[in-house]
């Protein structure tokens, strides 16, 4: 999911501890903040303003060469907002990472089946382990698109 442009300053500000920013562009051209965030350059000062209408970054004045430049720093709630996105960020990467391992342990307990069913001739033994390996497939599948999975249920229980 794609993250919105005032997570992205939000981010950025988090890793970099300030922007300096000026409404006529009196600094690098194009602004940094919208290079590493890929935002639009139309956007950097509107975002900004809306951050600071949120209590997410507090700024201070300063003047430089008959320039008027902003510096913003992340205020204690858009701090804690940053951090927050952070560890859900690494939390999402962590069960991805065990989605993973789970259906890597489930391909490896379907070839195991599959194995099993080749060394036998036939009979109850051969359609049960068919049936097990046919009921891990479904899982693996209902966990992959839950989406659809939910969909199904609802269609089920308005049958009803």
């Amino acid at each position: 999911m794609k993250d919105p442009d005032w997570a992205k300053v939000l981010n950025y500000l988090y890793e970099q501890n300030e922007i300096k920013y000026s409404q006529n562009n009196c600094l690098n051209e194009p602004h940094s903040m919208v290079k590493n965030t890929d935002i639009s350059a139309d956007d950097p000062g509107k975002i900004l303003r809306n951050m600071m209408d949120n209590n997410l970054v507090d700024y201070e004045t300063t003047q430089s060469d008959e320039h008027v430049i902003r510096v913003y720093t992340l205020s204690k709630k858009g701090f804690d907002v940053a951090h927050e996105r952070e560890i859900a960020k690494s939390q999402q990467q962590t069960n991805r990472r065990s989605a993973r391992l789970s259906a890597y342990l489930v391909v490896a307990i379907i070839l195991q089946s599959l194995v099993a069913i080749t060394q036998h001739d036939g009979g109850w033994e051969v359609i049960l382990l068919g049936l097990i390996i046919l009921g891990l497939i479904f899982v693996v599948l209902a966990e992959l698109n839950e989406e659809l999975v939910d969909s199904l249920i609802k269609k089920c229980r308005s049958l009803f």
